[in-house]
């Protein structure tokens, strides 16, 4: 028998794990949710700066909560917003754990998706969450799904402020998460793949309140992966090189959202990254460079026998880990 392709495992396991969409209901419930973000100092100049780009006020909001027929939908302004009404409204998609919650409620994991934007491999991280009693939201980064489009999200004259727009959003995610009935507010986790990989290492590294932090093929060292990634890293160079940026623009340019700079806040022993060894879209040097800065042991960096692509059926032991450690099992 040939090989299943990964797009095709991937709808398989789509439709194994139920994921569905649906329309939102009329009458939305609503929280009014504080953010807990506090002063955020570091000794190193790189990291300082890098945090004054992602900080924003504190305040109260509002999130919303349309429970459709068949999905939950959750939207919050973007505590960083540029002027676009509808990349500033934050989505998320809510997968709850069916049945009655433990006392405290249950615990939840934010998923940040990869590059493409169908939310396809986030869905199926999140209903496996959900069906072992976690819940489990996706969150739609800037200018994807409902809150832009693939014009504007090639666009990379906004690649910075998208960047930092997208932890932002995904730290006051962790507030709004925290807010909601059935979950333990003390035990919310952040899990990214590949693009949402680097989202979430940043996101996780700017005050510690992610636990725990799991990356599947993310990495660091932004100047060298743009520089000789492969495949969709090379998709990415080409629109900046096309844009009339140079290649050292190019490397400059990134290097202002580069996770190295904030990694050594992970939180200790709470964070987990998985690498692929013959990846050639985030090189293993990258994640090397990564998981160095982050000083992650070789259990929390875990090497899988397999291509940016091809790593796809290590995702279940990758959600089953995850699962005990949010438990601290």
């Amino acid at each position: 028998m040939a090989p299943m392709s990964i797009s095709r495992l991937v709808v398989s396991l789509a439709v194994l794990t139920g994921v569905v969409c649906g329309q939102d209901s009329s009458a939305p419930e609503r929280y009014i949710v504080k953010d807990t973000l506090g002063p955020m100092q570091d000794p190193n100049p790189a990291a300082q700066a890098m945090l004054d780009r992602i900080a924003w006020k504190p305040g109260s909001f509002t999130a919303e909560v349309h429970r459709g027929p068949k999905l939950v939908r959750v939207r919050y302004p973007s505590p960083k917003p540029r002027g676009d009404a509808r990349n500033d409204r934050v989505t998320m998609e809510w997968y709850a754990p069916k049945g009655p919650l433990a006392d405290g409620g249950a615990p939840a994991v934010l998923v940040m998706h990869i590059l493409d934007g169908r939310m396809r491999v986030a869905r199926i991280v999140a209903k496996s969450l959900a069906r072992r009693g976690i819940h489990g939201f996706v969150m739609y980064m800037p200018d994807y799904g409902d809150r832009g489009d693939r014009r504007a999200r090639h666009d990379v004259r906004r690649f910075v402020d998208r960047s930092l727009q997208g932890v932002a959003d995904a730290r006051r995610a962790h507030d709004v998460i925290a807010r909601f009935p059935g979950v333990d507010g003390k035990r919310v986790g952040i899990q990214g793949t590949s693009l949402g990989g680097f989202g979430a290492s940043v996101a996780g590294a700017i005050d510690g309140v992610f636990d725990p932090v799991f990356l599947l093929l993310s990495g660091a060292d932004l100047a060298q992966l743009i520089q000789s990634g492969k495949r969709d890293t090379a998709h990415i160079r080409r629109r900046f090189l096309a844009s009339g940026l140079s290649m050292d623009e190019t490397k400059k340019l990134v290097t202002q959202v580069d996770p190295i700079h904030l990694a050594h806040r992970l939180p200790v022993g709470r964070t987990w990254l998985y690498s692929a060894r013959r990846d050639t879209v985030v090189p293993p040097a990258c994640a090397t460079a990564l998981a160095k800065a982050a000083k992650l042991t070789p259990k929390r960096h875990v090497w899988i026998s397999a291509d940016h692509y091809t790593g796809l059926p290590y995702l279940p032991a990758v959600v089953l880990k995850l699962v005990k450690a949010i438990r601290g099992e």
